[in-house]
């Protein structure tokens, strides 16, 4: 990746916002940022030329700021211009950023980002859940019924379950709950995730799948939260104490 670039004044009105990897503007924020306006520590948004035009992957908010001050209508800036670089190094760029009042980019942002340029942890995690049934949600937008939002805990669980228990974790939780909203909150994900990594071999799946049905999820979380153990440990063990209820062979509880 060279850095092959040179400031120059470039029209707002040029300037694209690429939503394969770009963040949306946060209008609260801009608000904010409003109040508080210094022009003397404005940085200078970054935009890549491509394909003859003008793509911004650092400084979004702060065009958006500027136009704003100029009564919303479009003006000419002063921004940091990148010569050669490709979609892909865009994207990069735009995860590893501190621009915009120094905000590292958010983790579910970064996380469409680098799924979007094909990066394959991203990629596996996203299209393994999809085959389940669920869509792995990168918004901020609320609670939808088979929308996981907590992106990188799903992204955690991939990494310490690897793609096969990945499957089978998420398929327990859908034949559980249905998607239901609750069900795919952190807490749950979480607790799905160590039962099933420390007691493999050791369950009857279609038995706790039957089981969980009885259980709502959210009440899970509730005597999970009563709990003196810590992390995600204590809604795991509810997990395990659900299953072993009536049950000869029963799981030793969480470690």
């Amino acid at each position: 990746m060279e850095n092959n670039f040179e400031f120059k004044e470039v029209n707002s009105k040029y300037i694209i916002s690429d939503q394969d990897y770009q963040r949306e503007v946060e209008p609260p924020r801009v608000a904010r940022m409003l109040s508080k306006f210094n022009p003397n520590i404005v940085n200078e948004p970054k935009l890549s030329f491509r394909d003859g035009r003008y793509y911004v992957f650092d400084g979004q908010q702060t065009i958006t700021l500027l136009k704003a001050r100029n009564g919303g209508k479009d003006l000419p800036i002063l921004c940091k211009v990148f010569y050669g670089l490709t979609k892909i190094d865009e994207a990069e760029l735009f995860e590893q950023q501190r621009g915009d009042d120094a905000r590292p980019v958010p983790t579910n942002m970064k996380a469409r980002s680098r799924f979007n340029r094909g990066v394959e942890r991203e990629t596996n995690a996203v299209r393994l859940s999809e085959s389940i049934g669920f869509t792995v949600d990168f918004s901020k937008g609320g609670q939808i019924r088979n929308h996981i939002k907590a992106v990188s805990t799903l992204l955690k669980i991939y990494d310490k379950l690897g793609p096969t228990e990945y499957v089978n974790a998420l398929s327990i939780i859908k034949a559980a709950w249905d998607g239901s909203t609750d069900s795919l909150r952190r807490e749950i994900l979480d607790a799905v995730a160590i039962f099933c990594k420390n007691y493999a071999g050791q369950y009857d799946r279609a038995m706790l799948i039957r089981k969980l049905k009885g259980v709502s999820a959210i009440e899970i979380i509730r005597d999970g939260n009563l709990s003196r153990a810590s992390g995600s440990r204590k809604y795991a063990q509810q997990i395990v104490n659900i299953y072993n209820k009536n049950m000869k062979n029963r799981l030793d509880d969480v470690r």
